[in-house]
């Protein structure tokens, strides 16, 4: 979903105008921009730490230049980049849907088929890739979307890019420990069988909700990926053989990316229409937002409702004023006055016919309050309840920021010289494992995505040895600044 940009935020990204935030993470900021023909893309943005170095230069324009080549249906496009400039950017064709992890997040699960047909795309984007000689790297829920007409896999290459410099062994694992293959947590030499171990964590999390080696410190998580077998509760048992496979320890017992298409995409309808109706209502919703005229629409799940509820409420208002009008028409003749009360049966039509009328008024009348509850039920349904909901996640988002705030403040002023280095005090180790322990604890409890991968980094930093002194450490906190602000946290 793009944010409104910030103050400091760049109005324009070399030929493209922004407009907003689409997001951020261990390389920069994605901001979303449009073309001078009025097409948007989606523009990274990569930090000034990383632009200093140039062995990051080096590598990034080598792997633009081979990403570039890379084609498929399954894979967002790299349209344009400089590597040249004072910071290096890459614009790629913008995707108007949510994130894997966002739409798992937000409603829950996918069911097996389109589970099946999220793992034939991705394998063939993946296909894609491997065919030009290159490793995703990092394949996770964060790096697919889902589109109408199928998912895409964006940010290839970048993560080889960050191979290149010291940031790379920290980056590797950042926010990705649950996803990555056992060679990569060994620091082995990868190839296309890593992406397919990962693609068979993120069918997993797609289908379950969890990954199949679970959460908590990455040291933890990547023990677990390298020794342990993984969790597979809840998958569909359609795709728990070829999941399983996919999960293979050696690289050499995982099938190709052709097999796995093989066995994913048996004769079935096209992709469009593959998602469920909220996630696909919510992908309509950021595609007029983007790309309709005039229609800043909001693309989340309380959006669809609203949405929906004013479709609701106005055929609601019209059926209501229908029935009103035949109830009370002003120019209906008024009936005839009833005759005095008489045995005599010939009168008794007359009497009939007024009750009939009588009885007609009271039923529309009924009705009329029967939905008037309905509108009030909607109205408490559609409207109401989500913004209480969603006011109630935000909190829990600011509360997890306010904690994370407190946690690292305390540790700075405690240990402001603290670097990761061997020498330091064992006393200062032994509290930044502690406070690695207590952020991880507090991105699980983050409703917010950008909040939770936030938190979730700098744990992680922490674990891969850095500290205030690090310089990484500060491009970080920043990171969990921007993303708490987001969501209406003040830093303490």
């Amino acid at each position: 979903m793009s944010h409104p940009p910030r103050e400091g935020d760049p109005a324009q990204v070399g030929p493209y105008q922004v407009q907003g935030r689409l997001g951020g993470g261990g390389m920069g900021q994605v901001f979303l921009g449009r073309s001078r023909g009025g097409r948007p893309v989606a523009v990274k943005v990569v930090r000034p730490e990383l632009a200093d170095d140039p062995a990051f230069r080096r590598r990034f324009a080598a792997e633009v230049e081979a990403a570039r080549r890379v084609g498929g249906f399954y894979t967002a496009q790299v349209v344009d980049a400089d590597p040249d400039a004072e910071q290096p950017w890459l614009a790629t064709a913008y995707i108007p849907g949510p994130s894997l992890h966002l739409a798992v997040a937000e409603y829950g699960p996918l069911p097996a088929e389109s589970a099946a047909v999220l793992g034939a795309g991705l394998a063939e984007g993946l296909a894609a890739v491997h065919d030009k000689g290159l490793v995703h790297r990092d394949l996770k829920p964060a790096n697919v979307i889902l589109a109408e007409d199928g998912p895409r896999l964006i940010d290839f290459g970048i993560a080889r890019a960050m191979d290149a410099t010291s940031y790379t062994q920290t980056h590797t694992v950042l926010g990705t420990a649950a996803f990555m293959s056992p060679e990569q947590a060994r620091a082995d030499a990868v190839g296309p069988p890593s992406d397919v171990f990962s693609l068979g964590c993120v069918l997993t999390f797609a289908a379950t909700g969890h990954s199949p080696f679970g959460t908590g410190p990455a040291h933890a998580v990547a023990y677990r990926v390298v020794h342990e077998p993984p969790d597979l509760s809840g998958l569909p048992a359609s795709l728990t053989d070829l999941v399983t496979a996919c999960l293979a320890k050696d690289p050499a017992d995982r099938p190709g990316v052709d097999e796995i298409l093989r066995r994913l995409a048996p004769p079935r309808p096209a992709a469009t229409g593959w998602l469920p109706a909220d996630i696909t209502a919510a992908i309509t919703l950021r595609r007029t937002a983007v790309l309709g005229p005039d229609t800043p629409a909001p693309a989340s799940a309380s959006a669809t409702k609203a949405a929906l509820a004013a479709r609701f409420l106005g055929d609601v208002k019209a059926l209501i004023t229908r029935r009103h009008a035949v109830a009370v028409a002003p120019d209906a003749p008024a009936p005839d006055p009833a005759p005095p009360r008489s045995r005599d049966r010939r009168q008794q039509p007359a009497q009939k016919t007024r009750a009939t009328a009588s009885d007609s008024q009271g039923r529309t009348t009924a009705f009329g309050w029967v939905v008037a509850a309905a509108s009030a039920v909607a109205v408490v349904y559609f409207l109401i309840w989500p913004a209480l909901s969603g006011d109630s996640e935000a909190s829990a988002s600011r509360a997890a920021c306010d904690e994370a705030f407190h946690a690292i403040a305390a540790f700075e002023r405690d240990h402001p010289t603290f670097d990761g280095s061997v020498g330091d005090d064992p006393a200062a180790q032994s509290a930044a494992m502690r406070l690695s322990d207590d952020l991880a604890a507090v991105s699980e409890e983050a409703t917010d995505d950008n909040v939770s991968i936030a938190i979730h980094n700098q744990a992680v930093l922490i674990q891969s040895g850095s500290g205030p002194a690090n310089t990484v450490w500060a491009s970080y906190y920043a990171d969990i600044v921007d993303s708490c602000d987001a969501v209406g946290a003040d830093q303490k």
